[in-house]
């Protein structure tokens, strides 16, 4: 059930299913609080008094709107862990390919060495969806990769 789905003061709502309902959008409004003053943090880099303030005042902004939001409409797209399962292996990629790019950075900045790399297209084939065609209406797109050789 959404957050705050119900109708406001509905006359057939019990006292107890109101009080269930608010309780719910209470603690939606607190996560979202909760959330959004981590992203605060994170993006601000900082523990400085007066940009906390602000951020307490932004994340209560952005709590309020997403529950209000949430609480009125229906979720468009139900995401399945399944979807999610491959996910697990992005920080290793990602921890994989900065060692690497830090590698080859201090070789060539540290010690001298000139870095060899080169450029590869890789074809990729599109979705059917017209919006995702190009105008030439060529079914193949390419993405550059960059690999680095020591």
């Amino acid at each position: 059930m959404n957050e705050g789905a119900a109708v406001e003061n509905e006359p057939s709502m019990s006292r107890a299913r109101r009080a269930g309902r608010d309780r719910r959008v209470a603690v939606a409004w607190l996560r979202w609080w909760v959330a959004s003053m981590l992203v605060w943090w994170v993006l601000t880099s900082t523990i400085k008094a007066q940009e906390a303030v602000v951020g307490l005042a932004v994340a209560a902004i952005a709590a309020s709107v997403m529950t209000v939001v949430r609480g009125r409409a229906r979720p468009l797209v139900r995401v399945r862990l399944r979807w999610l399962a491959p996910a697990w292996r992005w920080p290793a990629l990602a921890v994989r390919d900065t060692v690497s790019l830090v590698g080859v950075l201090w070789k060539q900045l540290a010690l001298g060495r000139e870095a060899r790399g080169s450029f590869q297209q890789i074809p990729m084939a599109l979705p059917d969806d017209e919006a995702f065609r190009p105008a030439d209406s060529s079914r193949v797109d390419t993405s550059r990769a960059v690999r680095f050789s020591e």
